[in-house]
């Protein structure tokens, strides 16, 4: 099917009415033909509509623009998918010596270097750290995973990807893509430094469910990370983006990244971690080419990225197979609508029946809510059970890892809070030196256990931060 612009418009509409968000917008390209539909306002209770030229941060569909950079210096023989990183940074480190003689670029931009996201050691000390600081941080971060044994997402190897780009290049890593590739492509509505993007007037802001209310919060600036997620851009330009992609590589008469080079990036290399939630008989299970997320749907080849930051999520899909790219931008922390649109999208052009995507997406996002809440109450049914084995006073202190920073305990009468990042928390004794801490807005529980020595004295403790690790992230506390 040919697809409207009134039937995208109708959809668009239909789903932002139903599930409140502040705006949605979507561009379309199909056999070389571009529509744009959209609804909405760039941040609510103020009247500024959001349009096709509305810039909104895309998050980790920036790393599709860092992968593209890499490939490009692959092409000019200064880098190799699959030469060990260490050959043009000897100070390189990772955890243990054979991922840091070993690991390559391909293994970086496959997410198969066996070290899960980690996220917490970055997200919860953004204003301390450079892009320097965190490529520093990866020697300290424990894989989970064999290396190459499969993929799991990981923000850090991105930002070690640019750092490459910076050394190899001797320039910005982001300058090095506007000029290699943005101002090719006539991309000139996409931005990756604070400045560009909090001044610009024409700015969505993200939102966050809370009750019935949609909050507006706050720019994250996440340029620090490099490629990893701080590009913020529009539908009108990311349709570029995407017809590049499906055009493999040219643009007019220019073919920036050479055909073979762009299927090298749709190519699978490794098996997807098995995530909870959201699986549909229609798709295939997921892989991973070079940055690329690659499935089948009802037999098609998808090829797509993601991306959410602090209330915007984003979402690129392409077809190749049928000349078709998606590009799905809302303002709001609902984590399911943009993959209702395009899957809505992906029956129409394929001419498949119609999938009840926002029932059957709802039903499921609802499902892990209530599992979450369960945890919660459960976890809540447990405090208070059992007296302390030793007084408050022993477990406040400043607790440190070498890239996850201080975890910081501090005592206001007969409660134990947490000072980690921006955050607060109160800490709840369970049983024996186990205490959790509880996110009410985000259902999310952080079970933390003190650590004694012989002497019986607390020396460290095992911090939930990442769930990979069932025992926690081992932080040392100072001792005076």
């Amino acid at each position: 099917m040919k697809i409207t612009q009134v039937w995208l418009q109708k959809k668009v509409d239909e789903l932002l009415e139903r599930f409140n968000l502040p705006s949605m917008q979507v561009g379309l390209t199909q056999q070389g033909e571009v529509i744009y539909a959209g609804s909405g306002v760039r941040e609510v209770e103020k009247p500024e509509f959001a349009d096709k030229d509305t810039v909104y941060t895309i998050a980790s569909i920036t790393k599709t623009f860092n992968a593209a950079a890499a490939a490009l210096l692959v092409e000019e023989g200064l880098l190799s998918w699959d030469e060990p990183i260490i050959n043009y940074l000897p100070d390189f480190q990772m955890y243990d010596d054979v991922s840091t003689h070993s690991v390559t670029l391909r293994d970086l931009l496959c997410h198969r270097t066996g070290v899960p996201r980690h996220d917490a050691s970055w997200a919860n000390n953004r204003d301390q750290l450079q892009l320097s600081d965190v490529v520093h941080n990866i020697r300290y971060l424990e894989p989970n995973q064999p290396l190459r044994y499969i993929s799991q997402y990981n923000n850090y190897m991105f930002a070690l990807t640019s750092f490459i780009i910076e050394h190899v290049t001797g320039q910005d890593w982001d300058l090095f893509i506007t000029e290699r590739l943005l101002k090719p492509l006539g991309m000139n509505n996409t931005f990756f430094r604070k400045a560009d993007i909090v001044g610009h007037p024409n700015r969505a802001i993200g939102h966050k469910p809370v009750a019935d209310q949609q909050v507006p919060l706050p720019y994250s600036n996440i340029y620090f990370m490099g490629g990893t997620g701080c590009i913020s851009s529009s539908v009108s330009d990311l349709i570029k983006w995407a017809q590049f992609q499906l055009n493999e590589g040219r643009v007019g008469d220019q073919q920036l990244i050479s055909a073979d080079m762009v299927q090298e990036f749709q190519h699978p290399r490794s098996t997807n971690e098995n995530l909870p939630g959201y699986h549909f008989p229609e798709f295939s299970a997921k892989s991973y080419g070079i940055c690329w997320g690659i499935e089948y749907y009802r037999g098609r080849k998808i090829v797509s990225h993601g991306g959410s930051l602090d209330g915007n999520l984003s979402n690129l899909a392409l077809i190749p197979e049928v000349d078709v790219g998606i590009i799905v931008l809302t303002n709001s922390g609902n984590r399911v609508v943009h993959h209702m649109l395009r899957n809505m999208i992906y029956d129409a052009v394929l001419d498949c029946p119609e999938g009840d995507w926002a029932n059957r997406y709802e039903q499921e996002f609802m499902q892990l809510a209530e599992a979450a809440r369960n945890t919660v109450s459960l976890t809540k049914e447990q405090i208070g059970q059992h007296d302390l084995p030793r007084d408050l006073a022993e477990y406040s202190g400043t607790y440190v890892h070498p890239a996850y920073g201080e975890f910081i305990l501090n005592i206001d009468g007969d409660q134990l809070f947490t000072h980690y990042g921006t955050r607060s928390l109160e800490l709840h004794h369970l049983i024996a030196d186990n205490f959790v801490a509880i996110i009410e807005a985000d259902q999310q529980v952080i079970p933390i256990q003190y650590q004694c020595g012989f002497d019986g004295v607390i020396h460290g403790a095992n911090i939930g931060l990442e769930p990979k690790f069932k025992n926690g992230i081992y932080f040392t506390k100072k001792m005076e």
